[in-house]
């Protein structure tokens, strides 16, 4: 399991195939998934960056109705 930025998910990495994922629930509402196949370990957390977490948190509301 990891956490990132108060983001609780899981990452799974093959050494040997050079492959893996990370998965990640944002505000308790969105599923956040990253793949990745002939690719570093340190390149996968990488991509997890350009991804605009901050936004997901704020569109949580979004499109609910109470």
């Amino acid at each position: 399991t990891i956490e990132y930025k108060d983001h609780k998910g899981f990452i799974e990495y093959d050494e040997e195939l050079k492959e893996g994922s990370i998965e990640l629930i944002v505000a308790g509402r969105f599923a956040v998934e990253i793949e990745g196949y002939e690719i570093d370990d340190d390149k996968l957390k990488d991509a997890l960056e350009d991804i605009d977490i901050d936004k997901l948190e704020d569109w949580k509301e979004r499109g609910i109705t109470h």
